[in-house]
């Protein structure tokens, strides 16, 4: 199969999961207390209806590149073992840290998240401790800050709470 087909197959398929997804998200109800307000449905619709929008834009550039490289078949590579246990350590993370999210709280599991997650892709001759543990901390701080004190949207605290 030829990347221009692959393109177009991946195009189409993210326009459906948009528009489906926009359309879900116009069965939230809007839990504003103004008319003008930014409802629970509002980032649902935007992040949608930019799915829909970037697959129209990989779909267009597919029908439009008369490349022939870019028209011929390509050999596709298979995931390493590595890779694989990659993902899968990703997934039982992540189902890990919905599991804890309510019970330890949103600081200390976006931590340990941030941390493990950064840590199982990259490579041990990539890693740099210091910037880890500083996105690891600062991202879920930042994120607590704003959502506490400017949105004034409490977070589940857990065990510091």
């Amino acid at each position: 199969m030829s990347r221009k087909m692959k393109d177009i197959i991946t195009a189409v398929v993210l326009m459906i999961f948009g528009g489906g997804m926009a359309l879900y998200s116009l069965e939230y109800r809007n839990s504003s207390t103004f008319e003008t307000d930014v409802g629970s449905n509002f980032v649902p619709m935007v992040c949608s209806l930019s799915i829909a929008l970037l697959a129209l834009v990989i779909l267009v550039s597919a029908l439009r590149n008369k490349d022939e490289a870019y028209n011929r078949n390509v050999k596709v590579e298979t995931a390493s073992k590595v890779d694989f246990m990659r993902c899968a350590a990703s997934i039982v993370l992540l189902l890990l840290y919905v599991a804890c999210f309510r019970p330890v709280g949103f600081l200390i599991s976006s931590i340990v998240y941030l941390f493990v997650q950064i840590t199982i892709f990259t490579t041990r001759e990539n890693r740099r401790w210091l910037p880890i543990i500083i996105v690891s901390v600062g991202l879920p701080v930042c994120c607590y800050l704003l959502f506490v004190h400017v949105l004034n949207y409490m977070l589940p605290a857990g065990i510091l709470g």
